[in-house]
């Protein structure tokens, strides 16, 4: 249905503005995400061994980087042949044919029993509150948020930075973009090829985070295209190396019951400071990229290290008791 928006618009007596179509077709192509997501945390906790868990999802986030490229290449042959409108049916085509797939070959998930109807403190409780009971659960999440913040943060100001400030042209922006996916698909190729699995612990990716940040503020005073093609590369590896590890980390220390609303939580965490960070070339419209990734930069690395702390005070309290 997303991908068929444009489309349907084009078609229609009332007509909406080109952005107002953009933005209702970003929100149902993120919804649809969100959906897809929950049935898959099952799926790989039901299924697949605590032992292997994370070398599957590494082969899974391996499928992720190539479709990415492949992608992004075959977009822009697209839209050079077809209109615009016409080239988001490209997103209906891939839906429609992942849940062919999905519905083909993967097994049936166990139905949960209906569950009973909940008062509106039973509600709020299966909100944030719910990580007052799971401190551990809630590191996890935040450690998550901010590896994919570091994503958000290059989404915003990269295009800016090789326009405008590097006076570069879209293909040396896909080139940075490149670079990651491809730092991301060879520690995935490692990661999955590992014997002996470990989540290792959420403060070291903590840790890795903050030293993400401090390369990402070097970006905008990087001395050459090629420097910051190779500063994307290691982001990109950083990324896919705390992301696999986190992912592992949630799925073991979840219960199966709570893993719809804990996702659910997971993404609104991430959601919310991924509108921080979009909004704040908006609220500093008048700071040049540089300033920006100097401010979005420090407050993940800042963020990153209040968390590791906290983390590190809740591990004592524990070993006390």
């Amino acid at each position: 249905m997303a991908g068929a928006v444009p489309l349907i618009e084009s078609f229609s007596p009332s007509r909406m503005s080109e952005l107002q179509v953009l933005i209702l077709t970003t929100c149902l192509i993120t919804a649809a995400g969100f959906f897809a997501g929950g049935p898959l945390d099952y799926f790989v906790k039901t299924y697949i061994a605590p032992a292997t868990r994370m070398g599957k999802l590494a082969s899974l986030n391996m499928v992720t980087q190539i479709a990415f490229i492949v992608g992004t290449a075959t977009a822009g042959v697209v839209i050079a042949f077809v209109p615009p409108y016409a080239a988001f049916l490209c997103v209906s085509l891939c839906g429609v044919t992942s849940g062919l797939v999905c519905l083909m070959l993967l097994p049936n998930l166990i139905s949960p029993p209906p569950e009973p109807s909940r008062t509106a403190l039973k509600l709020s409780r299966a909100g944030p509150l719910m990580y007052l009971n799971h401190l551990e659960l809630f590191s996890v999440a935040c450690c998550a948020a901010l590896v994919f913040s570091v994503g958000q943060v290059t989404n915003t100001l990269l295009p800016a930075l090789v326009n405008i400030t590097m006076k570069r042209t879209s293909v040396s922006y896909s080139v940075a973009e490149t670079a990651w996916s491809m730092g991301a698909f060879i520690v995935s190729a490692l990661m999955a090829r590992k014997i002996r699995q470990s989540v290792g612990r959420t403060t070291s990716d903590l840790l890795l985070i903050a030293a993400m940040a401090a390369i990402l503020l070097t970006v905008p005073f990087s001395p050459s295209f090629e420097s910051l093609v190779i500063a994307h590369f290691v982001l990109g590896v950083g990324f896919a190396f705390v992301r696999l590890r986190s992912e592992s980390r949630f799925l073991m220390l979840c219960p199966t019951h709570l893993l719809g609303q804990f996702r659910a939580n997971s993404q609104f965490l991430t959601s919310f400071i991924g509108l921080l960070i979009f909004g704040v070339p908006v609220l500093f419209g008048n700071l040049p990229t540089s300033m920006l990734y100097i401010l979005l930069s420090t407050a993940v690395s800042l963020s990153a290290l209040l968390i590791f702390v906290m983390e590190k005070k809740r591990s004592a309290s524990i070993a006390i008791l």
